[in-house]
């Protein structure tokens, strides 16, 4: 059942400025770098926590920041869930077409993974990635990916809207011009323009979208220092990522379409350097 929001534009701003606030307060403590490298304070802050997780854990490098990001993000995501319940956070498995939208996005990603791989800071970043314990750091990334999906699009977008994920608009949609499988995409008319439901675009609530792009915006921040390439992808990624969850009620193919693009990347880092 579609439940259209009654909080006026300014009221869904500021709740997605707030939300997407707290986020980067929190995430500078662990994933978000920039504000370690500006404030000394937070600086502090970070090594504090590292230091605690360390001494509970007994974890070095690279376990380390699984744990980290497991404790401080997953803790969480499992409240917000407990909250708000596994559909409304995303943590459902998906519904619609989730199985070719998330064949699509791997095929609209591919060229700019592959670009990525071919650059040369993006390189230096993942040197520890191909050292000696190479397999360890590669494993680590995969679950912190995982960990990275639920907190993003799991409790920042959910909470970014009002009420948590919205259900799925199933409404078949004819595409364009002789590319009817752009209709899964959310383009051209509806096939039954009868059919009750809210105003989208590309098949997203119209009021979801200032949601999509603050959450778009973390996911954005703490991706782009790793290589200024990555700020052609991290900030379209990141709302990308949020259009799928959004698009299939359910974190799951965009974490997804982040491990196998990931994977994308460090092959053509194996492939073309010695």
């Amino acid at each position: 059942m579609w439940v259209v929001s009654t909080s006026s534009m300014p009221g869904r701003l500021g709740r997605v400025v707030v939300v997407v606030a707290l986020a980067l307060a929190w995430t500078s403590l662990f994933w978000f770098v920039p504000p370690q490298r500006a404030f000394p304070v937070v600086d502090a802050a970070a090594d504090a926590v590292s230091d605690a997780v360390r001494a509970a854990t007994g974890l070095r490098a690279p376990w380390l920041w699984v744990a980290k990001s497991t404790l401080l993000a997953g803790g969480v995501v499992v409240v917000v869930a407990l909250w708000q319940g596994r559909h409304r956070t995303g943590l459902a498995l998906p519904a619609g077409p989730g199985l070719g939208l998330f064949a699509v996005a791997v095929v609209v990603a591919l060229p700019f993974q592959i670009a990525l791989g071919l650059d040369d800071a993006v390189a230096r970043y993942y040197r520890s990635f191909f050292g000696p314990r190479g397999h360890e750091w590669i494993v680590a990334n995969a679950v912190v990916m995982l960990v990275e999906h639920a907190f993003i699009e799991g409790v920042v977008l959910s909470l970014a809207l009002s009420g948590g994920l919205p259900p799925v608009d199933e409404r078949p949609r004819r595409g364009l011009r002789g590319l009817p499988w752009l209709g899964a995409l959310g383009l051209g008319p509806l096939v039954d323009p009868t059919r009750a439901g809210p105003r989208t675009l590309l098949a997203v609530p119209i009021d979801a979208w200032p949601a999509l792009i603050g959450q778009g915006f973390v996911f954005g921040c703490i991706h782009f220092t790793k290589a200024p390439s990555e700020l052609v992808t991290a900030f379209p990624g990141g709302v990308a990522v949020g259009w799928l969850t959004v698009r299939t009620g359910s974190i799951w193919p965009a974490a997804l379409l982040h491990l196998v693009t990931g994977a994308v990347v460090f092959t053509t880092l194996r492939a073309t350097r010695p």
